[in-house]
């Protein structure tokens, strides 16, 4: 596997509650990454949003393809979602 391939990352997205598995874009709307969790001081944005102190993890797409193609084998599903573009 190739190590320098992020897993994970981390940012200040405002998210809440049943957002789990959603996309996340960047300004240029390019995937890079899948919402899985947030830190315990996000539990309070069903109400309000604070961005000091909220966090939520996200999986790195780059993790996501190279675990696709070096764990699972999956390269021909890669290669579908490469010509996605």
């Amino acid at each position: 596997m190739n190590l320098n391939a992020p897993p994970n990352f981390v940012a200040t997205v405002d998210a809440t509650g049943g957002n789990s598995a959603s996309s996340i874009m960047n300004r240029k709307g390019e995937f890079v990454g899948v919402l899985i969790d947030g830190n315990i001081l996000s539990l309070p944005t069903n109400s309000f949003y604070e961005e000091e102190i909220s966090r939520s993890v996200m999986v790195d797409g780059q993790g996501i393809v190279e675990a696709l193609l070096e764990v699972y084998d999956a390269g021909p599903l890669v290669d579908e979602i490469r010509r996605t573009k």
